[in-house]
C-alpha cells in the first residue's frame, strides 16, 4: 500500500501535478501527527541552502521555524507567534519561491498549535508544492525529498 501510494507521488511529481504530494502527508499525518511538517522541515533543511535565490533571512525563517516547531512540542510557543512571521514573510517584497514555501509552513505550525490538523496538513502540501515548482529545483532535490520521506515514515509507524 505505501509503496502504491509513494509511486503515484513520484508520478504526480514528474507530472507536474498539483498536490503531488498529499498522499505522502496524508500517510505521514496518519502514521503520527505532526510527521509531515517534520518531514518538510527536514527536507527544506536540505533542499534550500542549495535553490538559487535563497538568501541569509530565507535561512534565518528556516533555522527560526525550526526552533519554533521544537518550542511547540513542549507548549511554548503560541499559534500567533508563527502566524506572524508568516505574515512577515508573505508581504516580503520580492518574495521568492522558497520564501512563499516557507510561509505555508509557518501556517503550517500555526494551525497545528490551534489544533487544526486537516489545515496544517493542506499548508505542508502546499508548501511542498511552492518548493518543488522553484526555477532551480530538479529531480536530484526531489530524490532527497522522498528519500527524507521514507526515513520518517519509518520514524512515525515507530512512534517517534
Amino acid at each position: 500500500m505505501l509503496s502504491s501510494m509513494k509511486t503515484a507521488a513520484v508520478a504526480a511529481l514528474d507530472a507536474h501535478e498539483i498536490a503531488w504530494a498529499a498522499p505522502l502527508v496524508t500517510s505521514l499525518e496518519r502514521a503520527r501527527p505532526g510527521a509531515s511538517l517534520d518531514w518538510s522541515l527536514a527536507s527544506f533543511e536540505r533542499i534550500l541552502p542549495t535553490l538559487e535565490s535563497t538568501n541569509a533571512q530565507t535561512l534565518a525563517w528556516l533555522a527560526g521555524l525550526r526552533d519554533m516547531w521544537e518550542r511547540a512540542r513542549q507548549g511554548e510557543v503560541s499559534s500567533e507567534e508563527p502566524a506572524r512571521v508568516a505574515r512577515a514573510i508573505w508581504e516580503q517584497p520580492g518574495r521568492n519561491p522558497a520564501q512563499t514555501a516557507l510561509h505555508r509552513l509557518y501556517s503550517a505550525l500555526a494551525a497545528r498549535i490551534r489544533g487544526m490538523s486537516r489545515e496544517a496538513a493542506q499548508d505542508v502540501n502546499l508548501a511542498m508544492d511552492v518548493i518543488v515548482r522553484h526555477p532551480s529545483f530538479s529531480r536530484d532535490l526531489a530524490e532527497i525529498m522522498l528519500s527524507r520521506f521514507d526515513e520518517h515514515m519509518e520514524r512515525a509507524q515507530q512512534g517517534q
